[in-house]
């Protein structure tokens, strides 16, 4: 699930397991937005421009309460609708293409679903899109930067880095600290399963094929040693290639801070990521700053730069998205609109290109 604004949560029920009172809830979200973007040519004259609207849905099932030992637990999974993965419609014609297939199909149930064992500070967990991980950001945002602006603009700016171990069904443990920060290590025995079928165990019908195991490592502050304000995390992800004709692992490295003091924040945060389909090395530095109007609206300004060495030509490439945001909070509802600028190091034609965006965020 994205970054939002807002978010809340509704208790609709309890059930009686055993002895214990387990409480159930159900939550969910809707995303609706419009984009407008403009890609400029190699001259700096307009070019082609476009109008599209995008929707995402979730709805989140969760239950919570204490094991016969006298351990804490909890368990959920969410279902999540992303829309068309490709929406087509052409020009001077009355159709358009979507392009669902097994990837819808697969993102809707690989969703924060999960099985955590708690006793003390200590949280055994298995699932798949759960634990603490790289995907986040210390850097204070109206809504998060690479999740809702750069992929629109097709960005190489991500929070997707490295082996993206919490994408693949696997098993960890967090434990919290002294200082208000807390420890996890998340193990996945094969990158990118999201899991097969209880009978299987796995996607691939040949012993030995597929991808390497992957682990990422990492910790979380908030109010970081006992600062209110200070926010600071740190990741580390590896998977080793999985054969003699790949040219390098797969690995990912992430730390940032950020630090809110009455209605300002500021933050900045580092992306290193080996990307093993195309051999690059990513570096990606972000930063933002926000300022709380009022109790309803605030007002963002986040900049990122990535900078990728490309193996074909040796050449190194300079990338950099700046986006203006603005929030309104409504209780259940949330309206962010951005004003957003891709500058592409490369230099080709299209690939600067200009956003006015508008989302609507609702929670229940």
């Amino acid at each position: 699930m994205k970054n939002k604004l807002l978010i809340s949560t509704a208790l609709i029920g309890s059930v009686v397991a055993g002895s214990a009172i387990a409480q159930t809830s159900i939550t969910g979200s809707m995303d609706l937005t419009f984009k407008a973007q403009q890609a400029t040519t190699a001259a700096g004259n307009k070019g082609l421009s476009r109008q599209v609207m995008g929707r995402e849905t979730q709805l989140n099932v969760a239950n919570k309460g204490k094991l016969s030992n006298g351990w804490d637990y909890a368990m959920g999974f969410s279902l999540e609708f992303d829309g068309a993965v490709d929406n087509v419609c052409t020009n001077g014609t009355t159709t358009c293409t979507s392009t669902f297939g097994a990837s819808e199909a697969q993102s809707i149930s690989n969703e924060n679903t999960y099985l955590d064992l708690i006793f003390g500070n200590t949280t055994l967990t298995m699932g798949v899109d759960h634990i603490q991980n790289s995907t986040g950001s210390a850097v204070p945002q109206v809504q998060d930067l690479y999740d809702n602006v750069s992929l629109g603009l097709v960005s190489k700016g991500t929070n997707q880095i490295g082996s993206r171990t919490k994408e693949a069904m696997g098993f960890g443990i967090m434990q919290k600290v002294p200082g208000n920060i807390t420890l996890s290590y998340n193990f996945a025995p094969q990158g990118g399963d999201v899991g097969g079928n209880d009978q299987a165990g796995t996607t691939n019908s040949t012993l030995g094929s597929g991808r390497n195991s992957s682990y990422e490592v990492g910790f979380t502050g908030v109010d970081t040693l006992n600062v209110k304000g200070l926010n600071t995390r740190v990741f580390k992800n590896k998977e080793q290639k999985a054969n003699s004709g790949l040219t390098q692992d797969m690995s990912g490295l992430t730390y940032g801070v950020g630090y809110t003091f009455g209605d300002i924040g500021v933050g900045i945060d580092k992306h290193i990521s080996q990307v093993q389909a195309s051999n690059e090395t990513i570096h990606a530095t972000r930063a933002g700053v926000t300022y709380k109007v009022n109790p309803s609206t605030t007002l963002g300004y986040v900049e990122s730069r990535v900078d990728t060495n490309v193996v074909a030509s040796a050449n190194k490439e300079t990338e950099v998205l700046r986006s203006i945001m603005l929030g309104y909070n409504l209780g259940p509802v949330a309206i962010i609109g951005d004003v957003s600028q891709l500058n592409d190091g490369a230099n080709l034609p299209g690939t600067d290109k200009k956003q006015v965006g508008l989302r609507v965020n609702a929670n229940f």
